[in-house]
């Protein structure tokens, strides 16, 4: 199983997620996230094979349902890297997540994080791996700042309260980059071996 750890120097860390260079949306056009100024975005690495993706995409859909009206924007990168769990072709993947979940999450084309100017601006403020699908989710103010990361393990409830506080005016937060995090302690094998026993 081929698992990525870190990231390599991307060329380019953008200042905010609005400034970042283009990247293909599901459809092959080039995404301009200028468009995105004055929204609140969340990102995440996404699969459609993995024992996490019904419950994951329930998540970001019901956000979506709750908050897309008023500002928020939420854009999945889906990505093979972790235990290849995203096997489908483009096309799938719009029809299986637009047939089952909410239509205006929006997706993009497969992506190698470890090159994703938005993963790479997200874990510079918020340092640490992305070990598994679902895993690097990060929430960025309508600066286009990053003011928030979370894993598999962060509940509906949590991401609803923290999502919420930054719709209602996250315009001031601005994190300094150089911040002290704790260490990681989602367990990747614990949670495989709860998931697997549900």
């Amino acid at each position: 199983m081929r698992m990525r750890r870190g990231f390599k120097p991307n060329p380019r860390i953008p200042r905010t997620v609005f400034d970042a260079d283009p990247i293909r949306d599901i459809d092959t056009e080039p995404f301009d996230f200028s468009t995105l100024k004055g929204q609140v975005v969340f990102i995440v690495n996404v699969a459609s094979e993995d024992n996490a993706t019904d419950e994951q995409y329930q998540m970001l859909s019901k956000l979506m349902e709750d908050y897309h009206g008023s500002g928020l924007e939420i854009l999945a990168f889906p990505s093979n890297w972790y235990g290849q769990k995203e096997t489908k072709s483009f096309e799938e993947i719009k029809k299986f997540v637009y047939k089952k979940y909410n239509k205006n999450i929006k997706l993009f084309t497969k992506t190698d994080l470890e090159w994703n100017q938005l993963f790479a601006l997200g874990t510079r403020y918020f340092p640490g791996e992305i070990i598994w699908n679902f895993h690097g989710k990060f929430l960025f103010n309508r600066n286009g700042v990053p003011v928030g990361r979370y894993d598999l393990l962060t509940t509906h409830e949590f991401l609803d309260e923290e999502i919420k506080r930054q719709i209602q005016g996250g315009y001031d937060v601005m994190p300094d980059p150089k911040m002290e995090t704790k260490e990681d302690e989602f367990d990747l094998e614990e949670f495989m071996k709860n998931k697997e026993a549900v």
